[in-house]
Parts: C-alpha cells; structure tokens; sequence
C-alpha cells in the first residue's frame, strides 16, 4: 500500500515483481487486499495456457474499469521453485505488452501488476534454490511473510508473532519472550508436547524383576502419569517451569551483532520458509529442548516417579519439599549439561543414572542432589556424631520442612537414602551381590546409629562414611570365601 500511494498520480500504474518466503497459502485474501484495489488474486499455475493470461490483463487493463475510481491492482501468483525461468520470463513480457496497449488507448494510469514469487530462499531436492534477479522495467520488492495479524490466532503459536516486530524476536531472548508473553508458556509447552519431551529422555533398561514391581519401565504408564502431574499438581508445573527456565537463562547471550540464540538458529540449522515462521520454529526448539534437559535432570535415578500419582506418601512429600529448596534447584548438573555444546539443538538423549551396580530406581527423592550436598557438608562437620548438631546442619542445608519431611520417610521407610547411597558410592566386590552387601552396610549403619533411624540426611551419610573401611574389610574377605559361604554365614 505504500509503494502505490507513493507511486499516485505518476503516470502508468506500477510493474512489481515481488518475492516472498511465504507459501501460497499465506497470500491475503482480495477482501483483505481492497485497501490497494485489489480486483483479483491469480495463481499462474491455474492457467491452462499463454492466452489465458493475456485475456486477464486485457480484461484488467481494459477500458471497462477506467470509469471505477481509485488504483485497481491484479496480483499474479507464482511458485517460486515449481515454475521455470523461462514461464516467469513470458509472464512478464505478457505484462508489459498488456499494459502498453492499454497505454495506447489511456487506459493504463493506476493500474498496478504485482507477480508475487512465493518461496524464494527454499530449498528443494539436489539443493536447488530460487534466484531473484532484478528485472529492467519491474520494481524489485521482497516481503518475508505475507501473512497479516488477522490470520493468526492468539491460541496458536503462529498468531503469538504475527502482528509483532520481527526485531523484538530477533533481539528478545526466549526467556524474555516468555516474561512479555509473546511466545507459549512453558506449562502449555510441557502439556502439549508431552510425549516429545518424555520419549526423548532415554532411561537404562531395568531388569525385568524391577519392572514388574512398578511402572518404571513402562513408557506409556509413565506418560499419563507425567501427563496427569502436569494438569493436576500445579505444584509439580511450577518445579518444571522454573527448572526450564532456568535453563533458557544460561541460552539468553547475544553474539556480537546482538542476535540471541534463537535467531542464530532460525537463520541457519532451521531456515524454511519465512524467516518469521523459522522464528517460530526455532523458539519452539529451544522450549522442547529446555523441557527435556529439565525431565533428564528430575528423572536421573527415576526420581519422578516419586512425584507421581500413587507414589509413597511420605515420599511424595519429601519431594515436594525439595523443590522447595534452592541448593536443590540450583541443579549444577542441569546447568552443565544445558551449557556443553549443541546442547540447544540435541534430541534424544540417555538419562542420567548413578548406579555402581546397575540402573539405579532411588527410593529416596533426589537422593543424587541429598548425597552431593552432604558429602560437601561433610568436611565441615568433621567427625560430629551428635544427632541434634547433625540435624541442625541439615536445617541450615536444606530446610526444616525438608529435614521433617525426611525424617518422616526414614522412620516408615527405613534405609531409603542408605539404598541409594550404597548403590551410588559403594565399590563392587567379586562374588557379592548388591541385595548382600547392602545387608552388610545396614548392619553396620545401624550400629552407628544405634539401631535408631535418621534423623537427617547428613546423620546418615556421616554414618556411612565411618563404616565404609569396616565394611570394605568384611567384603574383601567375603569375597575370599566365595558368594555361598558368605551368605551361609550371614543367613
């Protein structure tokens, strides 16, 4: 519309030859073309022939419209990589001739000819691509899209950025697109795309006794039952929504021209289409991707299963609390894992798993992020085995409510973190199963404590720590005598 206000009361109406990303689908209809006169939208591929053409344009060029007032505008569509040079090039002519017989008769004033030229800059098969060359007597226009605000909807990704200033996209990081409300919102993005997200977190393979006694192994169980935390615990939306945020946080760096990482992106590993709709693409990438890195951190040792429906209760809990706490969330692994390289475009991935002695099923909630920051807090408590201190470094570590939570779940669940903290940091020994030596290191924990359970995560590993020599002793000697005399003798 601009380009024909310009051009009023010039003369001869306006050969343009404009080229566009979009598809032919994305051309506006003529109702909503009727601010430049537009009387007619034909596709050149509907045409059976030259003469077709050339009646059109005498028709449009003709002196039955001489009389209508204002510019009157045809629009000739074309595919970009489905038609030849040569038809472009008779089109063209086709055009020209036409309005020179209608110059002849003074007819031509105001009558405008846009050849639109749809999906230049794709690629096709053998890696052809659409050359646009400016043509002598054509004005020369390229439109990235040519969709307008109304054909999008707010519901839909697509009608998010249509209406909006591409270079808000482009300088924008996703995080900030998130907080403006201009993309998706990560809880929509988890819920829609849920599958995607979950079959791209790969677990270990489980022994065929452990997935029978629960739904671990079982891809579709596990699904609905992520699907049914997601839109009934807001609780469990929060964690995800913060935790991938959190990860789009570490991609919100501009390079040098100030382009974030999503434009990089849309303008190289998924250029199709208009650059707008690349935009698109690429954001949406970007979310998927922050969501599954987040799933592969939250399921490390089947740690969601713990958050799902008809999970333990007090194991539930303990959980939820967690989440609560900051040096938990901070995630140090989710965050390295997040900043290696090709991380923003990797797909399916292996999950995490710390077992020494096979794919770990934790039975205590984040008890990788629980034994971490123990094992930290360990060196400053020395040799402290005073319960109520120990518990007192605990609050300060994770939280009162936490600290409760798993008291709670080591006196209905004896043995859950020492579980998982055996199966993580034990050493292996020839001829001893891990059911065995996990016997040996209760007995021995449990000594330590006084045959009383934990009162906090850092009693327990203290524990640990102290009786790790002895019962290295006893397994290196255990394992001398061979697996049947060993358990024959701890029967």
């Amino acid at each position: 519309q601009h380009t024909i206000t310009a051009h009023a009361g010039q003369g001869e109406g306006l050969l343009i030859d404009l080229a566009s990303s979009s598809p032919l689908a994305h051309m506006p209809s003529a109702q909503d073309l009727a601010a430049v006169g537009c009387t007619q939208i034909l596709p050149l591929s509907q045409l059976s022939g030259i003469q077709q053409l050339e009646d059109a344009l005498d028709k449009f060029f003709g002196a039955s419209s001489v009389s209508d007032a204002g510019p009157k505008t045809l629009i000739l569509q074309a595919d970009a990589l489905a038609g030849s040079t040569s038809r472009m090039a008779l089109a063209r002519r086709c055009c020209e001739e036409a309005r020179c017989k209608a110059a002849a008769k003074g007819t031509a004033a105001a009558r405008h000819v846009f050849l639109v030229q749809h999906r230049a800059g794709w690629s096709v098969h053998a890696g052809r691509r659409f050359a646009w060359q400016p043509q002598l007597g054509w004005r020369s226009m390229f439109v990235d899209d040519l969709q307008s605000a109304k054909s999008g909807s707010c519901s839909h990704p697509e009608g998010l950025i249509l209406g909006q200033s591409l270079e808000k996209f482009l300088r924008s990081s996703v995080r900030d697109l998130l907080d403006q409300g201009l993309v998706p919102s990560m809880e929509q993005m988890a819920l829609s795309r849920a599958y995607t997200c979950l079959v791209r977190c790969i677990q270990p393979p489980l022994p065929d006794t452990v997935q029978r006694e629960g739904p671990c192994g079982d891809f579709a169980r596990r699904l609905a039952n992520y699907r049914t935390a997601l839109s009934q615990e807001p609780r469990f939306s929060r964690v995800v929504e913060s935790l991938a945020k959190l990860v789009l946080e570490k991609w919100a760096q501009p390079d040098a021209s100030g382009l974030q990482l999503h434009a990089r992106i849309a303008m190289n590993e998924l250029r199709v289409g208009s650059l707008r709709h690349s935009i698109r693409l690429a954001v949406e990438r970007l979310q998927l991707a922050a969501l599954s890195h987040t799933l592969r951190w939250l399921d490390m040792d089947f740690n969601l299963e713990h958050a799902m429906t008809g999970a333990n209760a007090k194991r539930q809990l303990l959980w939820y609390e967690l989440t609560s706490v900051p040096a938990v969330m901070a995630a140090p692994l989710l965050t390295a894992a997040a900043q290696k390289p090709g991380a923003a475009l990797q797909g399916a991935a292996p999950v995490l798993n710390g077992g020494r002695h096979g794919p770990l099923v934790c039975k205590c909630p984040f008890s990788a992020r629980l034994l971490a920051l123990c094992a930290a807090a360990a060196t400053e408590v020395g040799d402290e085995r005073d319960p109520g201190r120990l518990r007192a470094f605990s609050i300060t570590m994770i939280g009162e409510a936490a600290t409760t939570a798993f008291a709670a779940l080591e006196e209905g669940c004896p043995g859950s973190l020492l579980h998982d903290a055996v199966a993580s940091w034990a050493p292996s020994y020839p001829e001893i199963p891990f059911d065995f030596l996990l016997k040996i290191y209760a007995a021995a924990c449990q000594e330590q404590l006084c045959s009383r359970p934990a009162t906090s995560p850092l009693e327990l590993v203290m524990a640990f720590r102290r009786s790790s020599t002895q019962v290295s002793s006893i397994c290196s000697l255990l394992s001398l005598l061979g697996a049947k005399v060993a358990t024959e003798m701890f029967a």
